[in-house]
């Protein structure tokens, strides 16, 4: 047989309400109690016990405050209004949950891993995303590195294209002219920062060119001081 046992859980709660704005509101928050923050506190406390009887403790503990208040307005707001006080609630916030004192440890762990854990899932969507940003960052540079590479081979290729039809339409014009043009033109550019050692056997006259081949020892100088010998 199961056996049921009770606790005791204190709520506090805030109710914020107001007068209807209608005639008939005024008419009834005058004349059908005389103590309407009272009977508003007295319809809250009843519901809150048929609330609290009917869940168990871990549920009461785990479930979203927003939630549970909006339904403790809903309720408390229908009794008012069946009880035609004129009374409008405008807010129900649950400021606190105290648990018994048997379950105030373990209900502590639990928020506070709870609190932990929402701290780790923020933080790895945190590193999640600067991931993906650095990633998408990376990509956009490699693309658009591409891109002017790109840029840059095609307006080369054009531009020797161009080069190339230049040169054929003036070699099928001048011909072997050209040729021997290009021909000097690149010689000239290719020798223009060598030193050049040019021998004509054509060149006539008494001075004519003679390369030395010779090797000779190198000279001691004889100005030199001499070393004094040791006897």
């Amino acid at each position: 047989m199961d056996q049921q046992n009770f606790q005791i859980v204190n709520m506090d709660i805030r109710v914020i309400w107001r007068i209807g704005l209608s005639d008939r509101d005024a008419l009834n928050s005058q004349y059908q109690t005389e103590d309407l923050a009272g009977m508003i506190r007295s319809l809250a406390r009843q519901i809150l016990v048929t609330q609290f009887a009917s869940k168990q403790l871990d549920e009461l503990l785990d479930e979203q405050r927003a939630t549970l208040a909006s339904e403790l307005s809903r309720q408390i707001q229908q009794r008012l209004t069946a009880l035609h006080t004129g009374v409008e609630l405008l807010f129900t916030r649950i400021e606190a949950i105290h648990p018994p004192a048997g379950a105030a440890n373990a209900y502590h762990g639990v928020q506070a891993a709870q609190i932990a854990a929402n701290a780790l899932i923020a933080r790895e969507q945190g590193y999640a995303e600067k991931v993906s940003r650095e990633a998408q960052r990376n990509a956009l540079t490699g693309l658009n590195n591409a891109e002017a590479s790109a840029a840059e081979n095609l307006s080369q290729a054009r531009a020797a294209a161009v080069t190339f039809s230049a040169e054929r339409q003036a070699w099928q014009q001048a011909g072997e002219a050209f040729i021997t043009e290009r021909r000097y033109h690149i010689l000239s550019q290719a020798l223009a920062h060598t030193p050049l050692l040019i021998l004509d056997s054509h060149l006539q006259g008494s001075s004519e060119p003679v390369l030395d081949l010779r090797q000779y020892p190198a000279l001691s100088d004889s100005t030199a001081p001499q070393k004094a010998s040791t006897p």
